[in-house]
């Protein structure tokens, strides 16, 4: 739990990231990635970029503001890796996904 508050908290960080992270919850690095591996399937790494790809996901949904501003704010520096990140979390791509979310069956260009 206070690994999954800590993420939330700085979602927005781009400095942000495993070792920050490690340090908040007073682990090593290693220790930290398996004990989340054991409990969750997944490493750190990968924990807070689906965590960031879900919040983003959120605000595509609610059409709060363009896909590119949406991917920069949730530290993805290029709309292509995130739009290639996004698509192998959720199945669609972004602009796909808004349709989906929106009831618009025709994509956005973003």
């Amino acid at each position: 739990r206070q690994v999954t508050e800590s993420i939330e908290a700085h979602l927005t960080d781009e400095q942000f990231g495993v070792e920050p992270l490690a340090e908040m919850v007073e682990m090593s690095t290693t220790h930290l990635n398996r004990k989340l591996k054991a409990l969750i399937g997944q490493k750190a790494g990968k924990l807070i970029r689906s965590m960031r790809l879900q919040r983003a996901a959120d605000l595509i949904a609610q059409e709060a503001g363009n896909i590119s501003d949406i991917a920069y704010q949730y530290c993805f520096s290029d709309p292509t890796n995130f739009a290639r990140a996004f698509k192998v979390q959720f199945g669609v791509a972004p602009s796909q996904y808004r349709g989906q979310m929106t009831g618009d069956s025709a994509p956005h260009s973003d």
